[in-house]
């Protein structure tokens, strides 16, 4: 029995093929993955140079926090205040948080005035010692530095003082076979910030359920 060709078999096969090898080219790029730089976990102060001794507790007081002092970026020094009194509440540390407009540091007199007009037992004050935003080439970095000062009579004691560091790099791209990344700038210097009042909240809740 004589075979009869089909060539539009062939071209099938032929078209079927090169759909195939199109659809493959295209695969990486339908399969680039987004990428997520991770913020640190929360875990203690660095560095701890002064806090109450024994068992305290602070979910009685009442509380004002001012604003930071950021040197040449007075901006990022408020919001480090407003990240930590953030936290302050959100982790209930202290009976009521307020945070102040403005910044009465080293004026004695002054938070003294506060403290008896407005019942304020404990005053923050804090440092934003180094500052960066970083970005798809390089790292976040936040230094702070927080002190604690109670209403003892007619002065002021400073109860607290700690320095925290945080820092996150960006999430490298990547590329493999099939699948590749794009990568992702750097956790934003704001949620270092955060992280830094979590472990102050963490560091001020350990001392209060000894």
């Amino acid at each position: 029995m004589e075979c009869i060709p089909r060539p539009w078999r062939n071209d099938f096969f032929r078209t079927a093929r090169h759909l195939a090898f199109l659809l493959f080219l295209s695969f990486p790029a339908a399969c680039t993955l987004p990428e997520k730089a991770d913020l640190p976990a929360a875990g203690w102060p660095e560095e701890i140079y002064c806090m109450p001794a024994g068992r305290h507790t602070p979910g009685t007081l009442k509380v004002m926090v001012f604003p930071f002092s950021g040197g040449p970026q007075p901006e990022a020094g408020r919001l480090a205040a407003v990240q930590f009194a953030r936290a302050l509440r959100q982790y209930r540390v202290f009976a009521e948080v307020k945070l102040a407009g403005e910044n009465l540091c080293g004026r004695e007199d002054r938070m003294l005035e506060m403290a008896y007009e407005k019942g304020i037992r404990l005053f923050f004050c804090g440092d934003l010692l180094f500052f960066r935003e970083g970005g798809m080439s390089m790292s976040s970095r936040v230094e702070e530095q927080v002190r604690g000062y109670r209403i003892q009579g007619k002065s002021l004691r400073e109860t607290w003082s700690v320095l925290m560091r945080a820092q996150a790099a960006p999430a490298p791209a990547w590329d493999a076979v099939a699948v590749s990344s794009r990568g992702a700038p750097a956790p934003s210097a704001a949620g270092l910030m955060w992280i830094n009042a979590e472990k102050f909240c963490r560091l001020i809740l350990s001392g209060s359920r000894e």
